[in-house]
């Protein structure tokens, strides 16, 4: 393995974030790779295929790239453990305010940030992107995105919108 994983927590708990920094030995590029899954989805999504294949942070980090995955605030490493009510207590000013205590906390200054979430993290990473210095974001079925035009419409980097139209859900 020629990365190291650094762990840890922002906010407060009950409603803290657990996160992973997937940190190379020889760092590739100025980005630094942030992804979180959807609501109820812990970041094991980004760790491993359903099949046990290796997921997207340890093949990134193989390869050079830094990559920080972490979850949605439950106050537990394992959203699994979460209960809905935990997951739906914050607000998205709340979960914008913990993805900008991560930002600040594991990356530094000089580092592009690129965010890539889906579903429920997909709306985050819009969000975000319209109120933090990002790079680019990229919204993966990203749901409700109908419901923040104003968000759209002061999206700050080059965003790329994968919405699908026929899934009802989104």
């Amino acid at each position: 393995m020629n990365y190291e994983i650094q762990t840890g927590w922002v906010g407060r708990k009950p409603y803290a974030v657990f996160y992973k920094h997937y940190l190379p030995f020889n760092v590739r590029g100025d980005g630094v790779l942030i992804f979180i899954g959807g609501g109820g989805h812990t970041m094991r999504v980004w760790e491993e295929t359903p099949d046990d294949r290796r997921g997207w942070a340890s093949i990134l980090a193989e390869r050079g790239r830094e990559v920080i995955i972490f979850n949605w605030a439950c106050g537990s490493p394992d959203v699994y453990r979460c209960s809905v009510k935990e997951l739906c207590a914050l607000t998205q000013k709340e979960n914008l305010e913990l993805t900008r205590q991560l930002v600040n906390k594991e990356t530094a200054k000089d580092r592009k940030i690129i965010f890539f979430g889906w579903s429920m993290g997909g709306l985050l990473a819009t969000l975000a992107a319209a109120r933090l210095d990002f790079a680019c974001a990229v919204s993966y079925y990203g749901v409700d995105l109908d419901q923040h035009g104003a968000a759209l419409r002061l999206l700050r980097c080059p965003s790329l919108l994968q919405v699908g139209d026929a899934d009802e859900k989104v």
